[in-house]
């Protein structure tokens, strides 16, 4: 058996079948070197087997986990993990590598941002977080004095002025009142607007309507400053088919720090005749943030079934929060359940519910 990179580096005579034979080659070239394993016998060569090896420090591959995510105080910073191989699968010293960061403009070009990054974040304060709101990625790119890796991107954030309460849109006339709402999906439909029916009358909504089963989409908003306000509340309105085994959640993300599901709607659970019902959220969990995103995600049981939306609000309204039904509004006859959503009185279930400010049993 021979082993060759150009010249034979060493020539095995008569080793027993299966046994593991291995050489070194002293006279490896730095880079990639190629060798070929051939075996013998008295019928003549066998079939080659080809390997390749990097020698010497490697240029680095891209960075890892690319992440654009937030602080307390509102701005942003960009975080990474150092690559563990190089571009040949070679070794890299990872204490011998800087960074770079970068902008991604809008058509797809990386401006640098900052050089020379020692460490695997960056602040992205320095950037201008005004204006109308649009979405943007950053990259980042790995450095050593043998080269320079691909730019990795990031997740897209949401960059430049946070809309302010109160926050209001109803698709009327199927149109958005605010330009930045977003869907993102696994299947071939996402949420989208709609004229074709509405909550409140005005020919507008968004719906999900699933072309597969198990389909899942979500529907985003842009930044929301609830700037300290005392009782802040999401309301909207949503349309049930009973049974229908199709979850929606409403989410917040505070300022890309975490997420939060502070509501879940389970349409086998719901009871009653189809049709649109009211949902009430308090969000005083988030009044200290430096701004929100809300977030309605929806997985579809099966093709063809629809979850549709419509007047969706944050406001400070102490009225409608959980803890002022259950405080301040003891002439108010109305019923809620303990997430805040209004019920319609004479078609209770077993369990607790607030009226006029006092919690009732239904048992």
């Amino acid at each position: 058996m021979k082993v060759k990179n150009g010249d034979v580096i060493k020539n095995f005579e008569a080793p027993d079948p299966g046994e593991l034979l291995s050489c070194n080659d002293e006279n490896a070239a730095k880079g990639i070197n190629n060798y070929i394993i051939t075996a013998y016998n008295e019928s003549g060569a066998g079939k080659r087997a080809e390997v390749s090896a990097f020698v010497g420090n490697d240029t680095p591959s891209a960075p890892l986990n690319i992440t654009a995510s937030g602080n307390e105080d509102g701005t942003l910073k960009l975080s990474w993990t150092a690559p563990e191989k190089g571009k040949n699968g070679g070794y890299i010293n990872k204490a011998q590598l800087s960074y770079s960061a970068y902008t991604v403009d809008d058509d797809g070009y990386a401006n640098l941002y900052e050089e020379n990054i020692k460490g695997n974040s960056v602040s992205l304060a320095g950037l201008d977080n005004t204006g109308e709101q649009r979405l943007e990625i950053f990259g980042v790119q790995a450095v050593s004095k043998q080269g320079e890796s691909d730019i990795m991107p990031s997740n897209s954030v949401i960059m430049g002025d946070a809309y302010t309460l109160p926050f209001a849109d109803s698709f009327a006339g199927g149109k958005l009142a605010y330009g930045m709402w977003y869907s993102e999906k696994t299947g071939a439909n996402g949420f989208a607007l709609s004229d074709k029916t509405s909550a409140d009358n005005d020919g507008g909504c968004v719906s999900f309507q699933a072309a597969e089963a198990k389909a899942i989409a979500s529907f985003c908003s842009g930044k929301i400053a609830l700037n300290g306000c005392d009782s802040p509340v999401l309301t909207f309105d949503y349309y049930v088919q009973p049974g229908s085994e199709d979850i929606l959640l409403a989410e917040i993300n505070r300022a890309y720090i975490d997420t939060t599901a502070v509501m879940t709607i389970d349409f086998s659970k719901e009871t009653g005749a189809a049709g649109w019902r009211h949902a009430v959220v308090s969000l005083q969990q988030f009044k200290q943030a430096p701004y929100i995103q809300l977030a309605f995600l929806s997985q579809i049981a099966k093709a063809g079934n629809a979850v549709t939306i419509d007047n969706i609000k944050i406001e400070n309204n102490p009225e409608l929060s959980v803890n002022g039904i259950m405080a301040d509004t003891a002439n108010d006859k109305k019923v809620y359940d303990l997430a805040g959503r209004l019920q319609k009185s004479e078609s209770l279930h077993k369990g607790i519910y607030i009226k006029g400010g006092k919690k009732i049993v239904v048992k």
